[in-house]
């Protein structure tokens, strides 16, 4: 992946990694960007990870 654009996310995303990022966190997990919406699948193997990636 080459990553996204900060100004191609829609505002409620970029407000959300300005306060992530205020609070000392890098990244906030976006599942509309990090799931393919299209694969049910996909959806149930990456929500079964999310709690692991949380620090």
């Amino acid at each position: 992946m080459m990553g996204i654009s900060f100004y191609c996310l829609p505002k409620t995303i970029r407000r959300a990694v300005i306060i992530t990022r205020h609070l000392g966190y890098l990244y906030p997990l976006v599942d509309s960007l990090c799931i393919v919406q299209d694969s049910p699948e996909e959806g149930v193997t990456r929500s079964a990870l999310m709690s692991e990636r949380v620090s």
